[in-house]
């Protein structure tokens, strides 16, 4: 079925090839796409600040082909954005067993205006979080490496860093485990 308007919302404060999936989704499915990019004060206030503000997260999405318009989304309430665009859909990646809460309150009033709630299964398992997480991981795992090579021992890295000797062997083994630490 193709819908007039479909309608996705998020963060999207770290690009990735999920996000791509879902709005690529959504558009084959309508004629017309807008994406809710959440406001730093929105994403804050269920995840923590974003690491891109607003503006350069709906810059990024507006660059999509797929997408039609981008619009600030200050809540996580998405009943008035549904009545002023006249939403016919709004695609979602969360797992339902998952949802709760607000989230789940949100989606039930959508559907009791006639929004129908599109689920996505996730083609890849990553989140932005998940992003974030790896680089921290990786940009560690370097600097191991480069401590290592000159000779700093885990219990000199422990105090520079605050890590627990045991964190940083974790870490370390973690992002590769063809490298293996010892001392």
């Amino acid at each position: 079925m193709k819908y007039k308007t479909t309608y996705v919302a998020g963060s999207f404060d770290i690009l990735h090839s999920g996000h791509v999936y879902l709005l690529d989704k959504a558009k084959s499915e309508s004629n017309k796409l807008i994406v809710g990019v959440n406001t730093d004060k929105c994403t804050s206030s269920y995840k923590g600040l974003p690491v891109n503000p607003y503006y350069e997260r709906a810059k990024v999405i507006e660059s999509l082909k797929s997408v039609d318009l981008v619009i600030p989304r200050e809540s996580i309430n998405d009943i008035e954005i549904a009545q002023k665009y006249n939403i016919q859909a709004r695609y979602i990646t969360f797992e339902p067993i998952k949802l709760e809460g607000a989230f789940k309150e949100n989606l039930d009033n959508l559907e009791k205006i006639g929004v129908k709630i599109i689920w996505v299964d996730k083609q890849f398992p990553l989140s932005s979080t998940l992003v974030k997480e790896r680089v921290i991981e990786n940009h560690i795992y370097k600097k191991i490496v480069t401590y290592r090579e000159n000779g700093l021992s885990y219990q000199e890295m422990t105090k520079k860093w605050f890590f627990s000797r045991e964190a940083i062997r974790q870490i370390a083994n973690k992002v590769s485990l063809k490298y293996k630490f010892e001392g």
